[in-house]
Formats: C-alpha cells, sequence, structure tokens
C-alpha cells in the first residue's frame, strides 16, 4: 500500500487491485516485443549460402549460437527506469529496446509491427530514437580474396567469408557505395570486463589492413 496526494488534496491511498503499475505494463510490453526475434531477412540464394557455410565459424568466434542470430531480428532491452520505493505502485516507467535487423529486412518491415505491439496498451507510447538499415556487401568481392590471400602470406589460416552480426561502423561506408569489410582481431572477452586484443595479433591486422589497401587500389 503506498500514498499519493490526491487532486482534492487528501491523501488517496493506492492499491494494486484499483492502480496500474506501469512496470508491469512496461514489462508485458517488452515480454510482447519478443515475438519480433522469430521475424528473418529475405536473401538471395547466393548470400544465403555464404550465411549457412559460416555458421560454424561464427559460432567459434563469439558463441554457440551467434550463426543462427544472422538471420533473424535480435532484441536487447537495454535501460529500464520506474518506480520510487519498493512498496509504492510505480506511476511511469521508461525503457530502451535495441532492435537489430538481418540482412534482408529493412526498419519499414519491423516498425509497424512495433506500433502493433505498443497499440495494446492505450497507456504507453513509444518513439524510434535512432537506429540504421541492415548493410552487406558481396561475400564474393575481389577484395575478399585479396584479404585472403594476404592473411594467409602472413603465415595464418585462410578466413571464412562469413555475414556477421550487426557492430561495427563499416556500414557507414556502404551507405556511401563504397564496399567496406571486416577483418579484425580475435575478440576475446568481447562486451564484458576483460575485453582485450593480443599485441602480435593487432600487428597482423595493421600489415593485413595496410597490404590488402595497397592491393585493391593499385590494382590494374
Amino acid at each position: 500500500m503506498a500514498g499519493i496526494r490526491g487532486a482534492d488534496g487528501r491523501r488517496a491511498w493506492r492499491y494494486v487491485h484499483a492502480t496500474e503499475s506501469a512496470t508491469k505494463i512496461a514489462m508485458a510490453i517488452a515480454r510482447d516485443l519478443e515475438v519480433l526475434t522469430t521475424l528473418t531477412g529475405e536473401v538471395s540464394g547466393n548470400v544465403q549460402s555464404y550465411i549457412d557455410a559460416g555458421r560454424a565459424t561464427m559460432d567459434r568466434m563469439m558463441g554457440e549460437g551467434a550463426g543462427d542470430l544472422v538471420s533473424q531480428v535480435t532484441l536487447n532491452i537495454g535501460m529500464i527506469q520506474g518506480g520510487e520505493k519498493v512498496n509504492m505502485i510505480p506511476s511511469h516507467c521508461r525503457f530502451t529496446a535495441d532492435l537489430r535487423l538481418p540482412v534482408g529486412m529493412s526498419k519499414e518491415d519491423l516498425l509497424p509491427k512495433v506500433a502493433e505491439i505498443v497499440a495494446r496498451y492505450p497507456q504507453a507510447e513509444w518513439r524510434e530514437i535512432g537506429g540504421a538499415e541492415p548493410s552487406w556487401c558481396a561475400p564474393d568481392h575481389e577484395m575478399v580474396g585479396i584479404i585472403q590471400k594476404n592473411v594467409e602470406a602472413f603465415g595464418r589460416p585462410r578466413p571464412v567469408p562469413i555475414v556477421s552480426i550487426g557492430g561495427t561502423d563499416a556500414r557507414l561506408w556502404r551507405y556511401a557505395n563504397v564496399p567496406a569489410y571486416v577483418y579484425g582481431p580475435y575478440p576475446y572477452g568481447m562486451g564484458s570486463h576483460d575485453e582485450h586484443v593480443d599485441i602480435e595479433e593487432f600487428l597482423h591486422v595493421v600489415r593485413t589492413h595496410v597490404l590488402s589497401a595497397h592491393d585493391y587500389l593499385s590494382r590494374g
């Protein structure tokens, strides 16, 4: 039981049977948004073949299950703020949902579905606060071959082309119609307290980038 001041200045008591909890409504919306993670993108057979071929590599580099996420929408409730005290029914709540789209899907495919879900809760409102369309480059582009050749020349295993989970700024180059591929060090502890990169591996990546850029720009 928690009290607030009523409009007439007297103390009005709030009970769970008489007052809606904003945090419970927020949790219900977040739960309903989970259905969006069943949506997948539509890609050509060529791109799909690379996605399928790269699943094992994705699982090895980013953890079991990463390969399956490439083809579907992902959802993370990154922040939630609501309530004043444990024994007070919250009158307001706000949360942010990070929805990432797979290749073959656009925001126009997803946002109307978000609107449909939130419309079930007339107490709530929502807005888009940013985001970008998924981007990709042809897995069989000549730059892929150049990178593979140079990696092998440095005595490293031939890298496997994959369509990865979104998470880099390479998309900004692609939006400008500049082919952009990611070749980087192993993500030790990525996103955790012990995130780090091996120094020699970092230097190898720098050498590969420099040589590959040279080869690509100086090709006849």
